[in-house]
């Protein structure tokens, strides 16, 4: 699905994939007052068959805290989305139950792309057909990778490549909401620039090279239904979600 916002050029879609029969995937695009364009891409785990809703609460919330009010957008997403953290686990958690989800954000304003995240969904800056700057997976094995405990080739063949260690729910309602991290620096966007979010049922399958060189067709929903195919190609084990903007402006 494809829209035309205000010099930013969006395509999106979530396919079920080739194993779960249901998506617990969830996405959006909205603005962002004053001046923003706002992705989040969410993506639904665990907790008996609940993460569909988990997600769908992340997006619900982050919609209702940024579709209106004032600040600095980077902090904005931030309470943002420790606000659906609370509400999901207030609404869902319980015995034994306890589903979370992960959540990206890209806030566009005026050529600047503002990035907040928590879990193992990614945003990606690409320029041309390269990778210019991406968010780093909230996952167990990227910590021992960085305690040199293991190499990056052995983190891609653990058992541990799927746990991950931030999301909004996945915990008890008493317990003190997350910090999602954020990019420093906003993105600088030229003209051409692509913008691309998606669940771990792309990035887990494709490399960052082949997500850039496919992302950076001028056709923008050619591009999401390329990417889809190729997770589905190599087995499409989890949904499929993608969001990709294309800066125009100066």
């Amino acid at each position: 699905m494809s829209e035309e916002t205000v010099d930013l050029l969006v395509a999106s879609g979530t396919h079920v994939g080739l194993v779960h029969h249901t998506n617990e995937d969830s996405y959006a695009v909205f603005p962002m007052p004053p001046t923003c364009q706002l992705l989040a891409v969410c993506d639904g785990m665990g907790g008996m068959g609940r993460g569909d809703e988990a997600s769908a609460i992340a997006v619900e919330v982050l919609q209702e805290r940024l579709s209106e009010g004032v600040g600095f957008a980077p902090d904005r997403m931030e309470r943002a989305i420790q606000a659906a953290d609370v509400e999901i686990r207030r609404r869902l958690a319980g015995p034994g139950n306890t589903p979370g989800s992960t959540a990206v954000m890209i806030a566009v304003d005026q050529g600047l792309a503002h990035v907040v995240w928590a879990g193992d969904s990614r945003g990606y800056w690409i320029r041309e057909t390269a990778v210019k700057e991406r968010t780093r997976d909230h996952k167990l094995v990227n910590e021992l990778v960085d305690a040199g405990e293991l190499t990056e080739e052995e983190a891609k063949l653990s058992a541990l490549a799927h746990v991950v260690t931030k999301a909004l729910g996945g915990r008890g309602p008493g317990e003190p909401p997350i910090v999602p991290s954020r990019i420093e620096h906003p993105w600088k966007l030229h003209a051409g620039d692509t913008l691309l979010l998606c669940s771990d049922g792309l990035c887990d399958l494709a490399t960052d090279d082949e997500i850039a060189r496919l992302a950076a067709q001028d056709d923008l929903d050619q591009a999401v239904a390329d990417l889809t195919q190729l997770a589905l190609d190599r087995g499409g084990h989890d949904t499929i979600t993608i969001v990709i903007g294309r800066w125009v402006g100066a």
